[in-house]
């Protein structure tokens, strides 16, 4: 998620609506798999932010 927050300020683009991406696209799994890698060790309010601007 941080290389696609990357990607947008270096292409002057808001970072909004980095969840368009097509369901079950590599990228999109890839975000979720390491939100949820995050939370069982302990860097439950880290996760937390990054849903917050994953869903801005």
């Amino acid at each position: 998620m941080l290389f696609r927050i990357i990607e947008y300020l270096n292409n002057g683009q808001p970072v909004t609506k980095l969840y368009e991406l097509p369901p079950g696209s590599e990228e999109r799994i890839k975000i979720h798999q390491q939100l949820e890698t995050l939370r069982p060790r302990g860097f439950d309010y880290l996760a937390s932010s990054f849903e917050q601007i994953y869903y801005l």
